[in-house]
């Protein structure tokens, strides 16, 4: 049986991914770029598909993106600009050339295999890296409040995409683009470019960290909890936004978690509890607390379930969608705690009225306006149990379904407060009520009055 290659351009290809795989050093790399699975994709496909600018492999060239192609070049041509002002010898194809010699540990990143050239995927992670770069200079200034100076090529950038308009619509499609699972590209090639700059890895990785520190200083927060963090380095920008939602807690790093691969894991983990409008209506109280995820509880004797307030707006689904999607993509998370934490939201809340009870409560901030936008936010249908547990979530889920299905004075109250909300709180049905009640003494007075009738003495 004859293979269905070309055997001589298939050996040549695997000899020189083995020589250039014997001369990239560092750390074997696993992938940690991925391919958003459809069943996520489907429910929201513009939380995770990019809409202004692709960054890397999986969406360059397509047409509605090619829009800020130009101004790719136009931050290569500055970063150019930078090499030759420091390095009269230098120019951007000293960039392309330096990330050539990691092609493989680049191609390694990624879960789907990159039908390109070496040399097309170099320029491009080098355009990328380039318009990333000086898009985060940029947009870290207005915060820094510094005075708005010619560059070394001699001119301001006066589009909004490089204006350090941290509010401008532009800006903020581009913030959320960068945030999408599948158009990361790796932190290395960033730090390959400022490498080349000031012709020191060591500074460029410093330089690297502020840039993400300001940055990271000004984008959008899921809880007050979050804390910029480079120690251990993290493969891309949404990775470390992930561990700075949890800290030391980090799932890659949290060892009080339990992680069992059968499914005996799932009971605790994925116990149907009700939703935030039945637990308030038999007798829960919600409290906020600026705590961690591990510091979700529900204390039995005082029927109060404290939860991380959150803090959502207009930008919450595309980051809180693509947290959970990398969760799920990526085996280095063994202890989906925001997956899990996604799920526990899912439970209590169903609708905009579960919604209204979080948002009164303090537990939910914010701006978004539409009860409905929060509310699909967490209705998700292709959340997997995971069979790992965080345990807070775990005991906490324990703990309330003990609390509601084991007393029938739950269910009483339950339903005298859905009795009482939906016909006697509201003053027309009160008045109804009576006027009904009066109608049918009166009715009874009457039926009694001509079976016995009323005679005088």
């Amino acid at each position: 049986m004859r293979l269905g290659i070309d055997e001589e351009e298939w050996l040549i290809q695997v000899k020189d991914e083995a020589l250039s795989l014997g001369e990239e050093m560092g750390d074997p790399v696993t992938p940690c770029i991925f391919c958003v699975p459809k069943t996520l994709v489907n429910e929201n496909e513009a939380a995770y598909i990019p809409e202004i600018v692709s960054l890397g492999p999986f969406h360059c060239g397509k047409p509605e993106l090619r829009g800020m192609e130009k101004y790719k070049a136009e931050a290569a041509r500055r970063v150019s600009c930078r090499i030759q002002s420091s390095f009269p010898d230098k120019n951007f194809t000293d960039v392309v050339n330096s990330i050539m010699s990691m092609e493989h540990r680049i191609r390694a990143c990624y879960d789907k295999e990159i039908h390109c050239s070496g040399e097309v995927l170099c320029w491009m992670m080098a355009r990328d890296a380039s318009f990333l770069l000086e898009f985060f200079r940029n947009y870290n200034r207005p915060f820094q409040q510094e005075d708005r100076e010619k560059d070394a090529a001699g001119s301001e950038y006066s589009h909004p995409v490089f204006c350090a308009d941290g509010d401008n619509s532009t800006v903020l499609a581009i913030i959320k683009d960068i945030m999408k699972l599948e158009n990361q590209i790796p932190l290395f090639v960033l730090e390959q470019v400022l490498a080349v700059e000031m012709d020191s890895i060591k500074l460029a990785r410093e330089q690297m960290e502020v840039i993400l520190k300001l940055l990271f200083d000004n984008i959008y927060r899921p809880f007050n909890f979050f804390i910029f963090s480079t120690s251990p380095r993290r493969s891309h920008v949404l990775e470390m936004y992930h561990y700075s939602c949890f800290g030391k807690n980090s799932p890659m790093e949290s060892s009080q978690d339990s992680w069992n691969p059968w499914p005996k894991a799932l009971d605790d983990h994925r116990l149907k509890i009700p939703s935030a409008v039945k637990l308030t209506n038999a007798g829960v109280m919600f409290k906020a607390n600026a705590g961690v995820l591990e510091e979700i509880k529900f204390d039995k004797e005082t029927c109060v379930l404290s939860l991380p307030l959150i803090i959502l707006n207009v930008e919450s689904e595309v980051f809180i969608r693509n947290l959970i999607a990398l969760e799920l993509c990526s085996p280095q998370y063994k202890i989906k705690k925001f997956t899990q934490y996604a799920q526990f939201m899912d439970d209590l809340i169903h609708n905009k009225k579960g919604v209204s009870v979080m948002r009164d409560k303090g537990v939910i901030v914010g701006n978004l306006r539409r009860y409905t936008q929060l509310a699909r936010l967490w209705n998700s249908s292709n959340l997997s149990p995971a069979l790992s547990q965080c345990v807070a979530i775990a005991e906490t889920r324990k703990n309330i379904h003990k609390y509601y299905s084991k007393k029938w004075r739950i269910h009483y109250k339950t339903l005298w407060n859905e009795f009482w909300q939906a016909y006697v709180s509201k003053p027309w049905f009160v008045m109804g009520g009576i006027g009904a009640t009066f109608v049918l003494i009166l009715t009874g007075l009457q039926v009694f009055c001509l079976f016995y009738p009323c005679t005088r003495t």
